[in-house]
């Protein structure tokens, strides 16, 4: 029986130093899946997020989450990731700003709760932890999962350097004919 065809019972457990290789695992794999970028060029990456785990852990500013499959089997993980935030005047003291910074299920276990279960113990960490907001930034396929759990979209905009942007014709303007 596969885990689609019914909802499996996941253990939702606190990562720990010894699980750590399971984050940068499904952070590369989610680097691949949504980024494009191929394997062979992901392996510097993975020392150096591997080393902000570690920091960002042993800092107490990273909390992550393993979906475990009843064979035992590591099939997903989700961190959140407490950064820094600006002063505002409606939180003056905390400035600390939970962010879910990676949420990622293996394909065969896609749609089967694992997802759901990550997502409710990020939640409900910060929750408990006295944060009054969590955010995030999702690729369009998890957005019903999100939304789910009560995530809304909010005003965020954002400018890419690293990508070359379209450049925008002006209405009713047509291309301009290349030279030959």
């Amino acid at each position: 029986m596969t885990a689609r065809s019914r909802r499996a019972r996941y253990a939702i457990r606190p990562v720990r130093p010894a699980a750590f290789r399971w984050l940068v695992r499904h952070r590369l794999a989610l680097s691949h899946e949504l980024g494009g970028v191929p394997w062979e060029e992901l392996g510097g990456f993975r020392g150096r997020y591997a080393r902000w785990v570690r920091d960002q852990y042993a800092r107490r500013r990273l909390v992550g989450f393993l979906a475990v499959a009843p064979s035992g089997e590591v099939v997903g993980s989700g961190t959140l990731w407490l950064r820094d935030d600006r002063p505002r005047l409606v939180r003056p003291r905390r400035q600390l700003e939970p962010r879910v910074t990676c949420l990622f299920v293996e394909r065969p276990h896609r749609g089967s709760g694992a997802g759901a279960g990550l997502v409710a113990a990020l939640v409900r960490w910060a929750r408990d932890h006295g944060y009054p907001i969590v955010s995030l930034q999702s690729s369009r396929r998890a957005v019903p999962l999100y939304r789910r759990h009560g995530f809304r979209p909010a005003r965020e905009m954002q400018l890419r350097f690293d990508r070359r942007r379209p450049r925008r014709r002006r209405p009713g303007r047509s291309r301009p004919a290349r030279a030959r």
